[in-house]
């Protein structure tokens, strides 16, 4: 019996293309940083290793505390003294790079729906980026963060994907069945590796990434097939 539908967010609750997105996100904010005297090389370095600590992360520490580890290691700029920089730009030019985002009608009410019904719902979108981040986006595909018992961000999260203890973490933390849910993603690989674990799959093709061109499962659809599907299970 489905209890628990997990949603991704990128290219799936949020229709916007993932790679056209990070360039701008990497670009906008690092444009800001440099504007207040820092070294641009040297910050985009500590950035990306940071991400890269928090993808590799083992669960030792939050992605939050890995991720100002290795970027103040690499960068020599205190957490202390830079994060606050970080904080205004999410409220501010971050919210810029949602001009090219079209939400999909109709998805809020339905998700409303689905937790009426008693259906728990996760939004299992990869740990890389802060609660204040996260919190905007969801508000880019008009969607109320409030429907979600749990949001990943890197504040809370020990691993990220598509390491199995990511989704691992998830059931444990809120005593889910796996045989018991749904994962709906858009990602063959970060999101297609929680069927390890006995979970069922729902891939979104809007904004489809496969790699290694695997079969998508027998659930899969457009955005607009997805919802018809939801909205069955009102």
């Amino acid at each position: 019996m489905l209890k628990n539908i997990i949603f991704d967010l990128d290219g799936t609750l949020l229709p916007q293309n993932i790679d056209e997105f990070i360039e701008k996100y990497f670009y906008t904010l690092t444009k800001k940083i440099v504007s207040l005297g820092y070294d641009s090389d040297k910050f985009i370095k500590g950035i990306k290793i940071g991400t890269d600590a928090m993808l590799n992360n083992d669960g030792y520490e939050t992605n939050e505390c890995v991720f100002w580890e290795a970027f103040e290691k690499v960068t020599g700029y205190k957490k202390d003294l830079i994060s606050d920089y970080f904080i205004d730009y999410y409220n501010n030019e971050f919210n810029e790079l949602a001009n090219s985002v079209i939400p999909y009608k109709g998805l809020n009410e339905v998700l409303y729906k689905l937790k009426g019904k008693g259906y728990q719902l996760i939004l299992a979108t990869n740990p890389l980026f802060p609660k204040i981040a996260t919190e905007n986006r969801i508000k880019w595909a008009n969607i109320d963060s409030l429907v979600f018992t749990h949001i990943t961000t890197y504040e809370n999260s020990y691993y990220s994907k598509p390491n199995i203890k990511y989704y691992q973490e998830i059931f444990t933390d809120f005593n889910i069945d796996p045989s018991e849910s749904l994962m709906v993603g858009n990602d063959m690989s970060d999101d297609f590796v929680v069927t390890e674990l006995g979970c069922d799959i729902y891939i979104v093709t809007d904004h489809l990434i496969n790699k290694d061109n695997l079969k998508l499962p027998e659930k899969s659809s457009n955005m607009e097939e997805l919802i018809k599907y939801l909205k069955k299970l009102i």
